[in-house]
């Protein structure tokens, strides 16, 4: 990898994390030149039902991204198993944006699972509730949680080799800066926690803690609002499902808000100091 290369994480619990909580950002990254774009996503966002849906997700997630590269550069795409550590990963290729997929059972907004995967969760796997986790595809095994975090430490030591800077991004787990968010967004965060990442600079996104206080500007908006619309668009077509039409008022403010972040340049977590962008 050419050492120039700055590497910029995004880690998720759900295909539509990102697009809803951490834009501009998102877009901003995978349209400069030199970047690197890796998106985790952690759970497959089943909510309990069937494979057609969550594999709409991971459609309407490309979708996005697609919309954010193509007025700007003709898009390369590609799809490959990778194996790290002795974890095979589901991964998708769009010029310098790879996306992994790790299809861990979704935990709902209460944390305690679904029947059809067993009542597994994120949640519960923290809380030592469950032993371990099997992904939805049966691709990847987890066997406790600080498995869970090894697994997604060796994904950003492999992608980040070689890079002159690294930063991690993701939903913060901290109840004080980012209320009553989802259990899955806070079991991702926490897992981060563990891992070594002494000197990385990190960006802790407020997601349902997000009180939509401070619009943005226009310009954003357009984009922000695209990228959304390509997702939900997508999933419908796929399963008919519409997530705007869970509360198309909420979504609405997502989708015109500016983040709230907690920026952290290469210091200890507890060293953070809130700030709003």
């Amino acid at each position: 990898m050419n050492a120039s290369v700055k590497t910029i994480f995004y880690i998720i619990a759900h295909a539509d994390d990102w697009q809803l909580f951490m834009n501009p950002d998102a877009f901003s990254d995978m349209n400069t030149a030199g970047n690197k774009v890796v998106f985790i996503v952690t759970t497959a966002g089943d909510a309990g039902t069937s494979e057609c849906f969550w594999r709409a997700r991971e459609a309407g997630m490309k979708e996005s991204i697609k919309f954010c590269l193509s007025p700007f550069s003709t898009i390369v795409s590609e799809c490959r198993l990778k194996e790290i550590n002795g974890v095979r990963f589901n991964v998708e290729l769009f010029n310098n944006v790879s996306c992994y997929f790790l299809r861990l059972p979704d935990g709902g907004l209460d944390g305690n699972g679904f029947l059809s995967n067993d009542y597994q969760s994120l949640f519960k796997l923290r809380m030592g509730q469950v032993s371990g986790l099997i992904s939805l595809d049966q691709s990847i095994i987890v066997k406790n949680w600080e498995h869970f975090s090894k697994i997604l430490e060796s994904v950003i030591t492999e992608e980040s080799n070689g890079s002159s800077e690294i930063h991690l991004k993701y939903l913060n787990p901290k109840n004080a800066a980012n209320p009553d968010d989802h259990p899955d967004h806070r079991a991702t965060g926490d897992a981060l926690l563990l891992g070594n990442y002494s000197g990385f600079c990190q960006s802790l996104f407020a997601g349902y803690g997000n009180l939509c206080q401070e619009m943005l500007e226009p310009n954003d908006i357009f984009w922000k609002t695209g990228i959304f619309a390509a997702y939900d668009r997508s999933v419908f077509e796929a399963c008919g499902y519409s997530t705007i039409g869970e509360n198309p008022e909420l979504y609405q403010k997502w989708c015109t808000s500016r983040p709230v972040v907690e920026e952290i340049d290469g210091s200890p977590f507890i060293n953070g100091k809130s700030l709003t962008i």
